[in-house]
């Protein structure tokens, strides 16, 4: 019988109902938080998988900076008895400076303290990197490759690095990593709050301008008002939809979105831990055809309810000068718009990745991201997410 140990992030609660959907016994990681213990939080995240599979899934305490996950004695020896997949999908995905030594605990020795359990309980193991260990290269970036010389934008990329270097050097067991692009999917509240999240991050900054602008239209100032009606700025309630035709979006001619579906990445994983025996390798889950920046904007703001916005073809320079002027100049949305910032590099160049081990894996491409597919993820996070986020003043 086969166990697997997992995080309880967006990915890891996918997968979860995955596995236990294939009659899979998963057991999942929670730290309790201030307020809630362990299974509270299980409870509070799995509940309706606990409902329906009440005899396979379990919910246990621990902590991944902690030797051992800090997993209780009696569970460990429980572990040592099975034939255990163990999942490391755990990770702090902030931008932000000030989170430099959360980030790092969480991402780098959070690894080290999964490799050195997997070490002793396990068959495999399984870890969730990101193709971004690329960092700012601008060659073909090979799944075998790590150390490039590359530079990093932020705390993030650095600690998934140093953490698949030690995948690498110390997992004894056959292991797998993967390394997603920005992973498409409908997350629920808790893993998009404060626009931490991926895709969200950056498409947040559309839907709070909208909701600023209309604000400003019923309860600006006098000039305000007459200024925005004199550019053609009007808001239809019953529809939502503003049109704004004074809005010039800038584009880069080369800048791609490289977007794969939740599905994809699943799919994906499940197929390399089926096939994996004494393999150790890295395998990219990457979009081979990625949608351009232009186009994917272009449906956020359809999806959002914009109308006759306009597109300007700029250099990457210029399309990150801009952008920054107008965080500066809009000071009031300034906190909620930061992290959209910090999501630049991700949308204004473009990435190789190779495939080599994906195809040996006879692992499908990632399928053209679709119309349908962004609409469906947009229209969720206009109507499910980003009303409900709530930011530190």
């Amino acid at each position: 019988m086969s166990f697997a140990i997992i995080g309880n992030g967006f990915v890891g609660k996918y997968l979860v109902k995955r596995l236990l959907e294939s009659g899979k016994n998963v057991w999942v990681i929670i730290r309790p938080s201030q307020n809630l213990s362990a299974p509270e939080r299980g409870v509070e995240i799995f509940g309706d998988y606990l409902e329906n599979f009440p005899n396979t899934l379990r919910i246990i305490e621990g902590d991944i900076t902690i030797e051992n996950l800090g997993i209780d004695k009696s569970c460990l020896q429980e572990l040592y008895k099975r034939d255990v997949i163990f999942w490391h999908l755990a990770a702090n995905l902030s931008f932000a400076i000030k989170d430099k030594d959360l980030v790092t605990k969480t991402n780098l020795n959070g690894t080290i303290n999964s490799v050195n359990l997997a070490n002793k309980i396990a068959k495999k193991y399984i870890h969730l990197s990101t193709a971004y260990v690329c960092g700012n290269t601008t060659k073909m970036f090979r799944e075998e490759d790590l150390e490039v010389g590359q530079k990093f934008r932020n705390y993030y990329e650095s600690s998934k690095f140093e953490a698949e270097k030690y995948v690498r050097s110390d997992c004894v067991v056959p292991y797998l990593v993967f390394r997603p692009s920005i992973i498409m999917g409908d997350a629920y509240e808790g893993k998009a709050e404060g626009c931490t999240f991926g895709y969200y991050r950056f498409a947040y900054i559309f839907f709070i301008f909208k909701n600023w602008l209309i604000d400003r239209m019923a309860n600006g100032s006098s000039i305000t008002k007459k200024i925005l009606s004199m550019s053609g700025t009007s808001y239809d309630m019953k529809s939502d939809l503003i049109t704004i035709p004074w809005l010039v979006i800038p584009y880069t001619t080369h800048g791609t979105v490289d977007m794969v579906s939740i599905d994809y990445v699943l799919d994906s994983m499940l197929k390399g831990v089926d096939n994996i025996n004494v393999q150790k390798l890295t395998i990219h889950l990457t979009n081979p055809n990625p949608p351009a920046f232009k186009w994917a904007a272009s449906c956020l703001v359809q999806d959002l309810g914009y109308r006759k916005v306009k597109y300007f073809k700029v250099a990457p320079v210029f399309l990150v000068i801009l952008l920054k002027t107008l965080y500066h100049v809009f000071y009031p949305l300034k906190i909620k718009t930061r992290s959209a910032m910090w999501y630049l590099p991700y949308i204004t160049r473009n990435y190789f990745f190779s495939h080599k081990n994906s195809k040996a894996f006879e692992i499908p491409e990632q399928k053209l991201i679709g119309r349908d597919f962004l609409e469906k993820i947009n229209t969720y996070a206009k109507k499910e997410i980003f009303k409900k986020i709530v930011y530190d003043k």
